[in-house]
């Protein structure tokens, strides 16, 4: 799984209501609460890793912009299911993190979990060594949000191929390719290729 924004996306939820409340009133949106499904899955994952005093890890980006939202997830966090979180940049774990039995240990503390607030584009790895730790943490057995398969599906590229008549269909039935397509917006490419230039005028 992966998540972002929704301890700010909950608060925003109330003015939503509160404005449609106005010109509707005792009426509300269906669903108005998305941290604390999310925080429960956290929790889930958490118990199925099954190390008491773990931890959950935020790799966040230098100079990080999502501070308030994040702290709504520590919160909940600490508050209803006592896990303890800690927050840090990428290259902070890198000098800080250390690999033990196939299990990462920071600042005295197992991660159970992390979760990437940054690390999503090329350029957040600009050694080998970023790639070679990113690669450490996928081979570990802390619970990755997202791991890096997730990651790469989220990916419109990713995407796109996937949605080329006859790939998915290797790998699944019709009914799992249906399933799986209905979450995908529809993509055009607009580069040369087998559809021979079709998508540029389809994507218009």
């Amino acid at each position: 799984m992966s998540a972002a924004l929704l301890g700010i996306a909950t608060h925003v939820m109330d003015l939503h209501n509160q404005r449609m409340g106005l010109q509707q009133p005792g009426k509300k949106q269906p669903y108005d609460r998305s941290l604390p499904p999310m925080m429960a899955g956290v929790y889930e994952a958490w118990k199925l890793y099954n190390r008491p005093g773990s931890v959950f890890l935020f790799l966040v980006a230098p100079n990080d912009f999502n501070w308030f939202d994040q702290q709504h997830m520590i919160d909940v966090l600490w508050e209803k299911y006592h896990i303890f979180s800690l927050k840090m940049t990428y290259n902070e774990f890198m000098a800080e993190g250390q690999l033990k039995d196939n299990r990462y240990y920071v600042r005295g503390r197992e991660v159970a979990i992390f979760y990437f607030r940054s690390m999503w584009n090329e350029d957040h790895y600009p050694t080998e060594e970023h790639w070679k730790v990113r690669l450490r943490i996928e081979k570990s057995l802390a619970v990755k949000v997202p791991n890096i398969r997730h990651q790469c599906l989220n990916l419109k590229y990713f995407q796109q191929a996937f949605l080329t008549p006859g790939v998915m269909e290797k790998y699944l039935n019709a009914d799992e390719v249906e399933l799986v397509k209905g979450t995908f917006a529809e993509l055009h490419t607009l580069s040369p290729g087998p559809r021979g230039g079709q998508g540029s005028p389809a994507s218009v």
